[in-house]
């Protein structure tokens, strides 16, 4: 042996405890970029481990096994450089695609190796079975990630209406798992079947990723972060099953590791919306208004403060929470940062004309960050982020088009345009006039529910704790 199988082990070991440890302290918003550096190293450490545990397992290196150590370890510089460079391109704001994005890539290395294991060493009995379950589940999760990545994107015509939905899941899903063990039963057998094995095996994955789109078309925008999750566990599974019928003892944790994960964050992601896992990925929904999506006021900090143009909307709920200074100090950090940042002020926001105004100024707010109001009806088609701040009338597209309305033939702004939307509210209330918004129950909308005072104070912190960390 080349190398001890004790120090191996313990290269594993370290592995497992970076990912763990770097898992836990993506908890917080502060500790995020190092806890994703360092789940990140353990993952170069558990491939590491795995190349050189099968290296070292052919003490008698042969030309073919250094070719395969070599394309290995090419194909590792490739790939993180590659997704270095993409990182470098992608915006604060797009970063929940771009981990949909990664989830589906993962899927599909699991869903290519697992196809090579299947075709190249034909495995038998458990390990067989183990196989084609981490086959089917990384196909569910591949093409169900495509379309979540697409969705979170702002394809919101990837979203379609199925009727007879969980019948059609179920007869993919029934289908996929008989095909399984068809195939299992004629690799026991040594039974000829009608097509190639190669194909019988590409005939599961298709199986499995048409039952991944049943799953994910039909999802709404506010069920999105349950639908990423529960793909994220199903790759960590796919992985946690691959790893053991590899004898990889380091995958198998990982896997495990990553599918707990995402079921909780699923779990938890259900319980905000108060909806069900099942309800979201299996149930159609009702012809009525969707949830709304709700955020973190600290994630929203952070992604304001790395978008490039925030266009800020002030409402009654910005007086009524006194929370004009707070307004004041959030914006001087975006300034600080670099961020491109306009307030639009509507003639009739708050509860008589001139006092939004008034207390921009008071607040030491520069003037020349104003734009006028009719500059604002269609500027926000440009912006990263708009933030509107207890304002509801003014935003309201429902007064362009319902006359029955009383706020209909208001000017109002289009904050639907920005490409994404965070609004700040103490509830669901519809507004001074009474009117629901329908802006709120958009693709790009996510409510960040609080008082104003509180919720900016939180976004500030965030911000700061981003910073700290950055310069660390």
């Amino acid at each position: 042996m080349l190398i001890g199988i004790s120090l191996l082990s313990v290269g594993g070991l370290l592995a497992v405890f970076c990912v763990l440890i770097g898992v836990w302290r993506l908890a917080s918003v502060s500790t995020s970029a190092y806890g994703l550096r360092l789940a990140g190293l353990g993952l170069l450490l558990a491939f590491v481990v795995a190349v050189l545990r099968r290296f070292d397992a052919n003490a008698a290196v042969s030309p073919l096994t250094t070719f395969n150590l070599r394309l290995a370890a090419t194909a590792l510089l490739a790939g993180a450089a590659v997704a270095w460079w993409r990182s470098r391109r992608v915006p604060g704001i797009s970063h929940e695609q771009r981990m949909a994005w990664c989830n589906g890539m993962g899927a599909a290395g699991v869903l290519s190796v697992a196809a090579l294991e299947l075709i190249a060493r034909s495995p038998q009995g458990a390990a067989l079975f183990a196989i084609l379950a981490a086959a089917l589940l990384a196909a569910i999760s591949l093409s169900g990630a495509l379309v979540t990545s697409a969705k979170l994107r702002g394809g919101a015509g990837y979203t379609v209406r199925l009727s007879g939905r969980p019948a059609l899941i179920g007869a993919s899903l029934l289908a996929a798992i008989g095909l399984g063990f068809y195939i299992a039963r004629a690799a026991a057998a040594g039974i000829s079947a009608p097509i190639p094995y190669a194909g019988l095996i590409g005939l599961l994955a298709g199986t499995g990723a048409i039952c991944g789109l049943l799953i994910t078309l039909p999802v709404i925008a506010a069920d999105l972060p349950i639908a990423a999750s529960v793909g994220n566990a199903l790759t960590g599974a796919a992985a946690a099953l691959l790893g053991w019928v590899l004898q990889i003892p380091v995958l198998m944790i990982i896997g495990m590791v990553v599918a707990g994960a995402g079921t909780g964050l699923a779990q938890s992601s259900a319980r905000v919306l108060r909806r069900s896992i099942g309800d979201a990925l299996f149930w159609e929904m009702s012809s009525g208004p969707s949830a709304t999506r709700p955020i973190d006021a600290g994630n929203a900090g952070m992604f304001l403060r790395y978008a490039r143009k925030v266009i800020v909307v002030p409402g009654y709920g910005l007086a009524a929470a006194q929370a004009h200074h707070k307004l004041a100090e959030l914006i001087n950090l975006l300034l600080a940062a670099g961020v491109d940042v306009k307030v639009a002020v509507h003639p009739s926001a708050g509860r008589f004309p001139g006092q939004l105004d008034g207390l921009l100024a008071d607040a030491g707010i520069a003037p020349h960050l104003n734009v006028q109001p009719a500059e604002g009806v269609d500027c926000f088609s440009g912006a990263d982020i708009a933030l509107v701040i207890g304002a509801n009338d003014v935003v309201n597209p429902s007064a362009a088009g319902i006359k029955s309305l009383p706020l209909f033939g208001m000017s109002i702004f289009n904050v639907g345009l920005a490409k994404t939307l965070y609004v700040i509210k103490r509830g669901q209330g519809s507004g001074f006039a009474g009117i629901a918004n329908p802006t709120f129950h958009g693709e790009n909308c996510s409510m960040v529910h609080g008082d104003a005072q509180s919720v900016l104070a939180e976004m500030i912190e965030a911000m700061k704790r981003g910073e700290l960390a950055v310069a660390a």
